[in-house]
């Protein structure tokens, strides 16, 4: 499971766009057999790629539950 702030699909680049949800679905899927630190990591670092230099306006929070 996946927790976050709306700062996360709100993230937006130096072109205004938004990270969206079809982004965050897209990176969660690909990385879904990872473990939950390498989840929560690798989302941050697309984000943090996407969003560039942009400042933002919003909080991003993820915390990342993985049951065995």
């Amino acid at each position: 499971m996946i927790f976050y702030t709306d700062g996360i699909p709100e993230a937006m680049n130096e072109k205004n766009e938004l990270y969206g949800f079809e982004r965050l679905e897209e990176i969660v899927l690909s990385i879904e057999y990872k473990d939950s630190s390498t989840i929560k990591e690798k989302l941050l670092q697309e984000i943090a790629a996407f969003t560039g230099t942009a400042k933002q306006h919003d909080d991003m929070t993820v915390v990342v539950v993985k049951v065995l």
